[in-house]
Formats: C-alpha cells, sequence, structure tokens
C-alpha cells in the first residue's frame, strides 16, 4: 500500500523493505511466509486462496519487486 501511496522511501518504511529483501530467495522470487491467511480475529476461518506449499509464488514475487523499485532497491 505504501508504494502505491508513493510513501515506500519515506524512512519510517526502512525496516519492512529491509525485510522484504531478506526474503527474497536466491533466485530473486519470493515465497508466501504461510500457507492460508487467517482473517485477525477469526482462528477458524480461513480465506479461499492457498497461497502456496511447494516454491515462489508469482503474485507474491510481481508485489515485491514493485514495491523494491518504488523504494529505489531493486
Amino acid at each position: 500500500m505504501l508504494s502505491r501511496l508513493g510513501r515506500v522511501t519515506d524512512p519510517r518504511a526502512s525496516d519492512a523493505l529491509d525485510l522484504l529483501e531478506r526474503r527474497r530467495l536466491p533466485d530473486g522470487r519470493w515465497r508466501a511466509g504461510g500457507h492460508w491467511w487467517h482473517p485477525p480475529g477469526r482462528a477458524t476461518m480461513r480465506e479461499a486462496v492457498d497461497w502456496g506449499r511447494g516454491g515462489p509464488h508469482e503474485m507474491i514475487t510481481l508485489n515485491a519487486l514493485r514495491v523494491l523499485r518504488g523504494a529505489g532497491r531493486s
């Protein structure tokens, strides 16, 4: 969201950008941090999207690259 608002270069975003860079795989892609997303406060309800179990995730990689590019870190 910060990237879309043009705020990703704000110094307060640097810790999040550092984490994003550390999670990058050696091949330059990213994988999901978990398999399912649970809405806050609802431990039993799952989102209908399976974020993947086997390897890098295309949409996560595209979004991560967009954020890093917006921050001038790509």
